[in-house]
């Protein structure tokens, strides 16, 4: 038996989410000298192309671990923006 796929997932949620607050205002802070929209933009055109990845994995049956991978990479770029 391996982990559990919706424990992984959450984790994947609340871990991607801290991640991408900090992130986000590093990127904010640092690259874009404290303006707020280009983050926001950066953020959500990567969050659009991780939402067709995901879609397209789940269309494919793929793994647990790359679903789970694909959600945490979702919830840095979406849960980042929410944060800022």
């Amino acid at each position: 038996n391996g982990p559990d796929t919706t424990a992984m997932i959450g984790g994947a949620i609340t871990v991607g989410g801290f991640v991408g607050g900090l992130l986000c205002g590093y990127v904010s802070d640092s690259v874009f000298a404290g303006a707020r929209i280009p983050p926001i933009l950066l953020f959500t055109s990567c969050t659009a192309v991780c939402m067709c990845l995901l879609y397209a994995a789940v269309c494919a049956s793929a793994s647990d671990l790359v679903l789970t991978l694909l959600v945490f990479v979702l919830m840095v770029f979406m849960l980042g923006n929410y944060t800022l």
